[in-house]
């Protein structure tokens, strides 16, 4: 259970209105991956995972395996730059998403759905990682917020909510 969502360089969202909404636990650090993967599977076309080093592949699969849309995860990716040195590694950090996403491409996958948040929003917006790679990216604190924002105008009760599906 969070109020804020922090980022490693300090950048941080702070949610007040719906702070019941909150503190029911809707939003947490796993969320992220959950949103991402559930609008991957709303869209129904297999995606890939880009994180920031190699190793994290197994952790990816089975947030994707939890969402229920483990079969659509075609690819897991990274970019191989500690996200310490993005600051400084810009360009780089574009080519080596660019090379990412043709590496999942080649694995067929339809759009970029997790996406760490050090890379998109934190350095690129997702548009901008649209136009240099030629695949859809999802935004991961977008697809947060916006699934956030879709539970609270819903009205159902948070103890609905089941995510990820091994929850109980």
């Amino acid at each position: 259970m969070i109020e804020s969502v922090h980022f490693h360089r300090g950048y941080s969202l702070r949610l007040h209105k719906s702070k019941p909404f909150i503190n029911y636990g809707i939003i947490s650090y796993r969320t992220f991956s959950g949103a991402c993967s559930w609008e991957a599977g709303l869209l129904d076309r297999p995606f890939a995972s880009c994180s920031y080093m190699p190793g994290s592949e197994d952790r990816i699969r089975a947030w994707a395996r939890d969402a229920g849309v483990a079969p659509l995860l075609v690819a897991t990716t990274a970019i191989g730059i500690p996200n310490s040195e993005y600051p400084q590694r810009r360009q780089e950090l574009l080519d080596r998403f660019v090379a990412c996403v043709q590496e999942a491409r080649e694995q067929g996958a339809a759009l970029m759905g997790l996406v760490a948040m050090s890379i998109c929003p934190t350095e690129y917006a997702a548009r901008e990682l649209s136009a240099a790679s030629g695949l859809p990216v999802l935004d991961a604190l977008a697809c947060q917020i916006a699934l956030a924002e879709w539970w609270h105008r819903t009205g159902l009760p948070p103890s609905l909510l089941r995510s990820p599906r091994s929850a109980p």
